[in-house]
This record gives structure tokens, C-alpha cells and sequence, in this order.
């Protein structure tokens, strides 16, 4: 089924394919279409190394590609991502898709130096509440991040072999919200930078981007085999505009352009002045903004694109609307919307802005910058309007619909040519690149019937899309515009004296001498040199040395000559010059030396003139001639011919420092002495607390020098030196007796603390006190440790804190002890006996023996030095068997025993 169709579109569009590439007059160049019944967008599209073209975006239903079809997913209505491919003659050679029940599309690509294509996309928008997975391979598949996320953002590497396309690896991002790519660049050194919008917080492989409700920028950049090597992001509360790009300088630098609205957070919060604002960001190799720049005014700016000359400068195209600042430079529309293009240096500060247009809508969508720094941009305008020399006519003639341009923009900013393209339909380029030759190759979607050039493409559905490769040659002298050197002005030979890469029939100065053709009296002439004072004495674009035989344009030859480089204009005649010896007869200070031989024309003097310049040391104002001025010349008069850098002189004080110059950096602290002898120049040595040289503000990291870092140093700019043992008890930089007032950093002033040694980390109470130190009976000995923490006022104590007796204190005291002990006993004694007395009393008693003294039986209340045999059963070895109770077979006591 899927395959009868494509068959069946191929047969409808095979006709309209062909009348699109005929032409009987064999123009240069190329035009080639593509497409479906329903709707082709083109995204993007680069060139291989090989002239072939890659080009890549979105398509619905299906689409045919020369001899090659693609259908989507979900055929009729679904869209999905395409990548096709053209050869150097403009044939289609093959195309590929994937994709997902939802929407898919691819953005952006770039060429890896490999030669596989990198791309930026989308995936499964629009399945809210559904899973979704996007097959890009039978082996790589990917699954929305979450089933009721609207969509979600890919980044993949494919590999062209052949006639296929085959990913090499994918990675996903997603959150709830959509997301879709911005652009992707590959860096000097093969890593991939890509940009993707995405709405709210976004987690990318662990990295945390912070977003906001409006549409917000992510930049992830991976290295050629997928791993990721940072991130960054840009947000915005009221939304970043979905247009802009990126682009990489030589030196590695990544520059990021792009709109928005209300303002846009970057280390920094930037409001626009209007309602929409341009930003432009550098970020270095690890992915940190180094610096940002914004332009804009009351209206509506755009930026869309962006890239880089061989002098690292930002070039910008865009859009705005009434008057806009960049910088300290404004430009002014025309009328209702006008294009632009702005200037910004390596080091964000705008160089040069400027805007074209008419009554209508203009705007430069995309540009390129070719080996001479022109630069060739395209874009879209609605009304007839200028460009430079040339007209660019409205093709629907209504004002209503866009048409496309092309233009060239020479290297000092002046339009060399523009031509046009379009129909009765919407015409849009997206991009721009640089095919074989340097010949540009546009991108566009188009509608209906397009005429472009000597071409003619045809749409099949609503919208189809266009490659145009512009040849054109304007002079007709068989070299296409991209490779003439002079594309208005025939020359076949394309003669080119200078090497600047503009012939000679176009180029005001043949030689590159810096002195125009018509006011050289030696073009062409020698190369490789610039006309100046020192070369070419009367400027005449002849070089002294080899090609002016009088220098001075006297009218007396160089080598008859005694003034051969006398003041330029004046003539040597009879009247002025008797002698005819090319040196004016005339001696205005009455020295002897004429005005042309005295190196001091006005003043009588030597003729002394120390730095042979030609200008005597009494009229000089830098007599040793080391470029710094006698006023501030501390070496004024070096016998030695010598200039002053800060190579060599670092302060410029016309000393120079290897032998010279005892205070290389002009503090006032000699090198001798000075920690940072080629510092700060020429600054107050107020500016340095510890005298080190090092000016603290911006050199020193220590100003007083007590080997606490400022940013630890509670007193930075304190005592001066190391401080002594004792001297700062918490080790915060100030010294205890004159800048600290709290010792030991316990949070407790000094003046209301009980304890100001505390040791540090300890927690201390109101009065400064930590448990260790404090001691309730004030012994000396800290409670933790005081085994006796009530000694009365005024004992002597031992370590652990309890009162020491004295020796006869404690023989007055024994005997004390010993009468206490007896009494002790004695009652003691008295107490067992009442107890015994109640027992054997209450108990009932067995018939007692004979015996004249009664007798107790031992039981568990009695003696416990005595439990131990009565528990065993055996007989204590002091009582024989008479002591026995016959009846219980225990032993008996009598009172007596035990009274004893």
C-alpha cells in the first residue's frame, strides 16, 4: 500500500522535476525541489567536503525525493523527520526518515570533520497523555521521557554510507513540557555544541538547568562519541523567541544570538527596551559565558543568524523595527520592518551596524563569510526595495506574500550585488552555505511557481522545498559570480598583482601599497610593501629604496641630491636653490646650516642629535629617541639606540629595566624588595599596607603579610608580619592585645568573658565559659575534672580537687576515729543481742537440756563471717561435737561465745 503511493507521487512530480532543470541556454548553476501532497519543511542543510549537499527537516505523509520516497510513521497526517541527499549537479541520490506517531522533525544539522551528519530535533510532540517512542534504527529507539510529557528533544550523529543513513548515536531530553532544537555547531576541535528551547526546570544526565514559564535556552555540548562534557542554560520569564543560531570562531570560542522578550537571565537579569530584544553570548571551551551584548529599541529586533570572519569578528543579520541601539550606534528603519546587519568584536563591543529596506517587511534570515570576509546573506522582503545598485522587484506584486534574496556584502560593509527570487506564493530561505566555488547555495520552502534566476521549481502540495544553487555570472566572462575575482567587470585572466583575491580591473590599488592607482605613480609596482614616511618619503606610492629615483619630488635627482629628503612640495629652482644641490638656500636661525641641513631650522645650536633622527636634541622632545617623552623620561638620554615596550620597560618610565631601571613597575619599591617586581604600573604606594610591592586590590593576597589569606583574614589589613606564639589565640589574622576583641572567636566579647582562653569548638555559655573550665567552689580545678566539687573556701586542695590533710591533723583525728569506732560497735553488738533476744523469745521453743547455761541456735541471722560453713553443712573446725544439737545436727552458741 505504502509503496503503490509513493510510486503513484513519484509519476505526478516526475514532469513538474524535470521542466524545473530544463533550460536551452545551459545557465550556470542549479535549482531542485521536493516534496509531497501535504506539507515539507525544510530546517537546514549543509555541504560535505565532496560539494554533495545534506539537507534534513520534517515531512507529512510522504514525500518524494527524485527516484526516493519517504513515508511517515503514521502515513496520512503524521509528520516525521527527513534527511536527503543531492549531489554536486543538484540530483537527489538518496533520502531517509524516522519518526513516532507524533510529530518529529529535525531543526538543525552541521557536518562532523568525519563527514557524518549531527543533527538537533524533536520527537513524539503533541502525544500528551500517551506513550510514545521514536524508531530512528531497528536497534535504536527512543521512548519519551514521560507518557504524559508533550515531547521531547534529540541530539544524534548519523553516518552517510553509500545510500543510507545509518545513526551512530542518539540522546534524548525531555521534561513535561515540549522541546525542540535551536541549532547545533560543531567546534574546531570535533565537539558538538547544540541549543534547545524547553520550558521549565530540565535534568540532562544528572546536570540540573534551571528554567522558567517562558520559553528558555539549554546548551549541552557532547564530544564526537556522545559523552557529555557540559551544560549551560539562558532562561526567561516571558520567553525566548524561536529564532536565532549559533556559530564557532577559529580560537574555539562558541557565540550563541538570539531574541527576547521582556528579559533573559544569564549570570545576569537584562531587560529589553522595547518589546523584543537581540542578546549575543560568548562561551569559552568548558561552556562558561565570557561575556554578553545586547542591542535593541522600542520595537520589534531580531536576531536570526550569526558567523565568524578570519579576524574573530561576530557578524549578525536580523530584523528590526523603528530605531535600535547597538552600543553607542543607532540605526533607523525605513519603514515598517527593515533588515540588518551588525558588527561585534571578539571582545563584545559593536563595531559597525547597518539596515536596508523599504515600506514593507525585510528580513536577513541567514549568512556566510567566504575567504575574502564577504559576506553573502539571505532573507525574505514583501515590497520592492534597494540594495546597493540593484532593485529587488516585488514578485506577487500585492505586497502581501515573501520573496527571496541574496546579497553580498564586500569586506568594508559596501553591497556589491543582490539578486531575487519568488512567485506568486509564500517564498521563505531558512539558510545559506557555500557550494563548489564559493558559489552560494540557498535554501528555501516554497509555493507554487518559483522563478529563480534561469530556473523555474514547481510545488506539488502546500508546501514543498527548494535548493538553489546560485552561479550566476553577471560580467559574462565565463567565471561564475562565486569564483570571479571581479563578478561585474569581465577579466578572463583574473589578473591579480596584490594576491588580495580582488583582480585588478575592479581593485582601486593593483600593488596593496596603500596608495590609490590613480595617485600612484607606480602601479603597479612592487608588492609586499606599505607606503610610509620611512618608505616612501613624498608618498607618491614608488618605494625610496628601489623605484624613486627622487624622494623628495625636488627636482633634483637622489644621487645629486644633499637634501635627498628635504620637506615634500617644495622645487628646487635658481632663485632658491643657486647651487642647484636640492637643498633650499635659506639659513633662518644664522647658524651656517642651511633650513634643510639644520636639524634645527629655528634654533642656533650643535647640530647635536643624540637618537640620529634627523631632529636636534634642542628642539627634540624625545632626545634618546626611545618613544617617551623627555618630560617623562627618567633615562632621558640613553646612548643607546633602543624603544620603550612594556616588554622591555614595563612601567614606560624610558628606562630599561634589565640594566637600567632599579623599579621595573614604578611603585617606589625596588626590585630587590618588591614581591611583584613587573606588577600594577605606576601606582600610590598607599596602596600597599604591608610594603611587600604588590599593590593589594589587585596583586596581593596577603597585605600584611601574616600569611592569612585576605579572604580568611578577619584583620587583612592588620598588624604587619607573622605574629608571635601567643599573639593570636583563634588564629583569625588580628592580633589579640590591639585588634581582637573577642580572643577566642567564642562569640563572647572579651570585656564579658569569664574565660578568654577557650579553646576552639567548644560551646560556651553567656559569660564565655565552656564546660571544662568551669569551676563551682573556685579550687582552681574545672568541675569535669573536680572529684570534690564543694571544697569550703580557703583548703588546700590536691588535683582532683578534694582537701589536703596534714599529718598531725590526722593523728588528733584518729584517735576521734577510733572511740566513734568502738561506740559503733558496741551498739552494733547491743542491737544483734536485742534482736536474738526477740527471736528466741517469740519462737517456739523445743524442751531445752540440762545445761546451766542456755544455748542459741545458729541460724541466717547470725554472723556472716559464719554463712559460709552453715550453708555447706559442714561443722565449724572451733566447735566439737558437744557443741551439736543432737536434734538438727547444728551448731550451738552460747551467749557468752558470742559476746566474745
Amino acid at each position: 500500500m505504502r509503496r503503490a503511493l509513493a510510486v503513484l507521487l513519484a509519476s505526478l512530480l516526475v514532469v513538474p522535476l524535470l521542466v524545473s532543470a530544463e533550460s536551452t541556454d545551459e545557465p550556470l548553476g542549479w535549482a531542485q525541489s521536493a516534496g509531497g501532497f501535504e506539507d515539507e519543511n525544510l530546517a537546514d542543510f549543509a555541504v560535505l567536503a565532496d560539494d554533495r549537499i545534506v539537507v534534513a527537516g520534517s515531512f507529512t505523509g510522504s514525500a518524494i525525493f527524485g527516484d526516493e520516497s519517504v513515508e511517515a510513521t503514521g502515513m496520512s497526517g503524521d509528520t516525521d523527520a527527513f534527511v536527503a541527499v543531492l549531489d554536486i549537479d543538484g540530483n537527489w541520490t538518496m533520502a531517509g526518515s524516522f519518526g513516532s506517531d507524533g510529530v518529529d522533525g529535525i531543526d538543525a544539522i552541521a557536518i562532523h570533520p568525519s563527514g557524518d551528519v549531527i543533527a538537533v530535533g524533536h520527537y513524539c510532540l503533541g502525544t500528551a497523555g500517551n506513550m510514545c517512542e521514536a524508531s530512528f534504527s531497528e536497534s535504536i529507539v527512543l521512548n519519551k521521557s514521560d507518557s504524559n510529557g508533550e515531547g521531547d528533544a534529540f541530539v544524534a550523529r548519523f553516518s552517510i554510507a553509500g545510500n543510507s543513513l545509518s545513526p551512530i548515536w542518539v540522546r534524548s531530553i525531555g521534561n513535561m513540557d515540549d522541546l525542540s532544537g535551536f541549532d547545533i555547531q560543531v567546534g574546531p576541535n570535533g565537539g558538538i555544541s547544540a541549543a534547545i528551547f524547553h520550558k521549565g526546570y530540565l535534568e540532562v544526565e544528572g546536570e540540573f538547568i534551571p528554567g522558567a514559564e517562558g520559553t528558555s535556552l539549554v546548551l549541552v555540548h557532547y564530544d564526537e562519541n556522545g559523552m557529555l562534557q557540559w551544560t549551560n542554560g539562558i532562561s526567561s520569564a516571558e520567553g525566548i523567541e524561536p529564532f536565532g543560531g549559533m556559530c564557532y570562531s577559529s580560537d574555539g570560542y562558541l557565540h550563541l544570538v538570539g531574541t527576547y522578550v521582556g528579559s533573559v537571565m544569564f549570570e545576569e537579569r537584562q531587560d529589553s527596551k522595547g518589546q523584543a530584544d537581540i542578546f549575543v553570548a560568548q562561551l569559552d571551551g568548558n561552556g562558561q559565558f565570557t561575556w554578553t551584548a545586547f542591542a535593541g529599541g522600542l520595537g520589534e529586533d531580531w536576531a536570526n543568524d550569526c558567523a565568524v570572519d578570519s579576524q574573530n569578528n561576530i557578524h549578525i543579520v536580523g530584523q528590526i523595527e523603528g530605531t535600535s541601539e547597538f552600543g553607542y550606534i543607532n540605526t533607523t528603519s525605513n519603514g515598517w520592518w527593515d533588515l540588518f546587519h551588525a558588527e561585534i568584536s571578539s571582545n563584545g563591543v559593536w563595531n559597525n551596524v547597518m539596515s536596508e529596506g523599504s515600506g514593507g517587511w525585510e528580513n536577513a534570515i541567514s549568512l556566510v563569510i567566504d575567504s575574502k570576509d564577504n559576506i553573502v546573506m539571505t532573507g525574505t522582503y514583501t515590497s520592492s526595495f534597494n540594495i546597493g545598485q540593484d532593485m529587488l522587484s516585488d514578485r506577487d506584486s500585492n505586497g502581501e506574500r515573501r520573496d527571496v534574496f541574496v546579497a553580498q556584502l564586500d569586506s568594508s560593509n559596501q553591497w556589491e550585488w543582490a539578486v531575487s527570487a519568488g512567485g506568486s506564493g509564500d517564498d521563505v530561505s531558512t539558510a545559506i552555505e557555500f557550494g563548489e566555488n564559493e558559489s552560494p547555495v540557498i535554501g528555501m520552502n516554497i509555493q507554487n511557481v518559483v522563478e529563480l534566476s534561469n530556473f523555474t521549481l514547481f510545488s506539488s502540495g502546500a508546501n514543498d522545498l527548494g535548493i538553489w544553487n546560485y552561479a550566476r555570472d553577471q560580467d559574462s566572462d565565463g567565471l561564475t559570480d562565486g569564483s570571479d575575482n571581479c563578478p561585474r567587470i569581465a577579466n578572463p585572466a583574473q589578473t591579480d598583482t596584490d594576491g588580495d583575491l580582488y583582480g585588478d580591473v575592479c581593485d582601486d590599488d593593483d600593488d596593496g601599497d596603500s596608495v590609490g592607482d590613480d595617485w600612484d605613480d607606480c602601479s603597479p609596482g612592487e608588492i609586499g610593501w606599505i607606503s610610509a614616511p620611512n618608505t616612501d618619503h613624498d608618498g607618491d606610492g614608488c618605494k625610496d629604496s628601489t623605484e624613486d629615483f627622487d624622494d623628495d619630488e625636488d627636482g633634483i635627482r637622489d644621487n645629486y641630491d644633499v637634501c635627498p629628503k628635504g620637506p615634500v612640495g617644495w622645487v628646487s629652482t635658481v632663485e632658491n636653490d643657486e647651487n642647484q644641490d636640492g637643498c633650499e638656500d635659506q639659513d633662518t636661525d644664522g647658524d651656517g646650516v642651511v633650513d634643510q641641513l639644520d636639524k634645527c631650522p629655528e634654533i642656533f645650536d650643535d647640530q647635536a642629535d643624540l637618537d640620529s633622527d634627523g631632529i636636534g636634541d634642542s628642539c627634540e622632545t624625545d632626545t634618546d629617541g626611545d618613544g617617551i617623552d623627555d618630560e617623562l623620561d627618567n633615562c632621558p638620554r640613553d646612548n643607546f639606540q633602543w624603544e620603550s615596550t612594556h616588554a622591555i620597560d614595563h612601567d614606560q618610565d624610558g628606562c630599561r629595566d634589565s640594566d637600567r631601571d632599579p623599579d621595573d613597575d614604578g611603585d617606589g619599591v625596588l626590585d630587590l624588595s618588591d614581591d611583584c617586581p613587573l606588577g600594577e604600573i605606576n601606582w600610590n604606594y598607599t596602596f600597599d599596607h604591608d610594603n611587600d610591592g604588590c599593590h593589594d586590590d589587585y596583586e596581593d593576597s596577603d597585605d600584611d603579610s601574616d600569611t592569612f589569606l585576605d579572604d580568611d583574614d578577619l584583620c587583612p589589613r592588620g598588624y604587619v608580619g607573622q605574629t608571635g606564639s601567643g599573639m593570636d589565640l583563634d588564629r583569625d589574622g588580628c592580633v589579640d592585645s590591639t585588634e581582637d576583641d573577642d580572643d577566642d572567636n567564642d562569640g563572647v566579647l572579651d570585656p564579658n568573658d569569664e574565660c578568654r582562653f577557650t579553646p576552639p569548638g567548644l560551646n560556651v555559655d553567656s559569660e564565655g565559659c565552656s564546660g571544662i573550665q568551669l569551676d563551682d567552689d573556685n579550687d582552681g580545678v574545672p568541675n569535669l575534672n573536680d572529684l570534690c566539687p564543694s571544697t569550703p573556701p580557703g583548703d588546700r586542695i590536691s588535683i582532683t580537687g578534694c582537701t589536703i590533710v596534714l599529718d598531725e591533723e590526722v593523728e588528733s583525728s584518729g584517735d576521734e576515729e577510733e572511740s566513734i569506732s568502738l561506740i559503733t560497735i558496741l551498739f552494733s553488738i547491743a542491737a544483734i543481742l536485742v534482736v536474738i533476744a526477740l527471736f528466741v523469745t517469740f519462737r517456739k521453743q523445743p524442751p531445752l537440756p540440762n545445761k546451766s547455761v542456755p544455748k542459741v541456735s545458729a541460724t541466717d541471722s547470725t554472723v556472716d563471717d559464719r554463712r559460709g560453713e552453715r550453708d555447706s553443712g559442714a561443722t565449724p573446725p572451733n566447735l566439737d561435737n558437744s557443741s551439736l544439737n543432737n536434734d538438727t545436727g547444728k551448731a550451738e552458741v552460747t551467749a557468752d561465745e558470742i559476746a566474745s
